[in-house]
């Protein structure tokens, strides 16, 4: 009988053993974000480690709600979750707590500027007042939105690099600080730099220190944004390099980052870990012809490689400012309050090559818009005005005539532009060509319908507008986004009254 007991006694407690084994706890979940400002699509071209992540990700163009993307308006926007009014000078003055700064550490310049305390391994933001008193009212709820959504749910910030020129840029830090404008983990200065003679600014980024820094806060802070900062110090010497030097520069910046990135790759937990690769400001360069267009890439769990999709804007490949934070809230289960700006990104099949091409056709219409715009609008006003003196001074029926059937062509243009949308055409002579035959088979269509009657000729012609708007709205606004007349990536601007 012992035996069997025996037995038993030992299968129990080896079942006991078994079932009071702890689960493997499951993964903590982090954000990388690598800032580059001024990155471009071209930069991108021959960088293995860079490419294995767009091919790995979901690839898209960012575009802003402001006609000039500044480092401050960008990320003080990120930040906030809406556009806030932003001090030129003082928005990026973000310090390690140790740093020197009007020789005085910067922790203790901003407790004597805030009354606020900050901790010796942290950063502080010495404009901070500033940009709360410029701020007044609801939009100051927003300041240091982000971080303080982060704090709230136990979650530590880190912030490493620079994007220092002649004056500090700590543009950044500046995504990720709280409301009272502190970093949890800071090393934003001179520590992350390196001498570099051959290089115009004569300092290039450490990346031997970024990464040293990221083996480091990595155990500590569960969002952490990595700023490289060389292409903004290049920017500085932009008015006095020809097309050959820029491009030198430019690629032995690129080599160098692609060489990095390889580097935290090989660290992160994709299971795990959200990386987010973005530029926040444009070259200007490229700004100056209408390219104002970033390129941001998205990694996550989940998010199936692609192209990036964003309900902000319904357009495959394009996503506003705000859809970035809005994610990485999400995705730590973060809940976003409603004065915050953004969706929640998604992606679709597709080659992440397929951006650049898509990013041509964005520049292009908002290249052809302003011009054609400008001629229709001073068209349209000069033929109401014509008619008007053409009554007053009763000019002759035929003269009067051709007034009003040019007046209702014109009418007749948005219309027009909608229907060639589904063709996007995008040189002159398709435009015109395309404009003028839609309007004269409109034109002769609503004449013979309404026999020859103006009043009831515009009345239609307004009718037939509206219908052809409502039906693409209803059909989630494909030829709207690429009309002239509608939404502009760029630009901003809206004419047509159903998004």
């Amino acid at each position: 009988m012992r035996t069997p007991k025996l037995y038993s006694l030992i299968c129990f407690s080896l079942l006991m053993i078994v079932v009071n084994i702890p689960l493997a706890a499951e993964a903590k979940k982090q954000v990388l974000i690598i800032d580059i400002p001024r990155l471009a699509f071209e930069d991108l071209n021959d960088t293995p480690n860079l490419n294995r992540f767009l091919a790995g990700g979901a690839v898209g163009l960012m575009t802003v709600s402001v006609e000039l993307a500044t480092f401050e308006k960008v990320y003080l926007g990120f930040n906030s979750g809406t556009q806030l009014r932003t001090p030129s000078q003082t928005s990026l003055l973000i310090f390690n707590a140790t740093e020197e700064y009007k020789h005085l550490p910067a922790g203790e310049l901003y407790q004597a500027l805030t009354g606020y305390q900050t901790n010796d391994a942290g950063g502080a933001h010495l404009g901070l007042a500033k940009i709360i008193q410029m701020n007044s009212g609801p939009l100051f709820q927003n300041v240091g939105c982000f971080g303080r959504l982060l704090g709230q749910n136990s979650l530590r910030t880190a912030a490493i690099g620079n994007s220092d020129a002649e004056n500090p840029n700590r543009s950044g830090a500046v995504l990720l600080m709280d409301e009272k404008g502190r970093i949890d983990l800071a090393a934003l200065g001179r520590e992350t730099l390196r001498n570099a003679p051959g290089f115009p600014f004569g300092l290039v980024t450490d990346e031997d220190r970024i990464f040293s820094y990221w083996l480091k806060f990595k155990n500590e802070a569960d969002v952490i944004v990595i700023t490289l900062g060389d292409f903004e110090r290049l920017e500085r010497f932009a008015p006095y390099l020809n097309d050959e030097r820029w491009g030198f520069y430019r690629r032995f910046i690129i080599e160098r980052y692609d060489r990095l990135l390889g580097r935290l790759q090989k660290t992160v937990d994709p299971g795990s870990t959200l990386t987010v690769l973005f530029s926040g400001v444009a070259p200007q360069r490229k700004t100056k012809t209408g390219d104002k267009l970033m390129p941001v890439a998205i990694s996550m769990p989940g998010l199936e490689p692609g192209i990036v999709y964003s309900p902000s804007t319904r357009s495959p490949g394009l996503i506003s400012l705000y859809d970035l934070p809005a994610t990485i809230l999400k995705f730590l289960g973060v809940k976003k309050p409603g004065r915050f700006n953004g969706r929640i990104l998604k992606s679709i099949s597709g080659d992440w090559r397929r951006v650049a091409l898509l990013r041509q056709e964005l520049v292009r219409n908002y290249q052809v818009r302003w011009p054609l715009l400008t001629v229709y609008t001073y068209l349209f006003i000069s033929s109401v005005l014509a008619g008007i003196v053409g009554l007053i001074f009763k000019w002759r029926p035929v003269i009067m005539k051709a007034l009003t059937y040019t007046y209702l062509a014109l009418v007749m243009v948005p219309a027009a532009f909608l229907i060639m949308s589904a063709f996007n055409p995008l040189d002159w002579l398709a435009i015109i060509g395309l404009t003028l035959g839609l309007i004269a088979l409109m034109m002769a269509a609503a004449v013979w319908l309404n026999r020859g009657d103006p009043f009831r000729i515009l009345s239609s012609i307004c009718l037939t507008t509206i219908i052809f708007i409502a039906i693409d709205g209803l059909g989630n606004g494909f030829l709207e986004a690429k009309s002239f007349l509608g939404y502009s990536a760029i630009a901003g601007a809206r004419f047509y009254g159903i998004g």
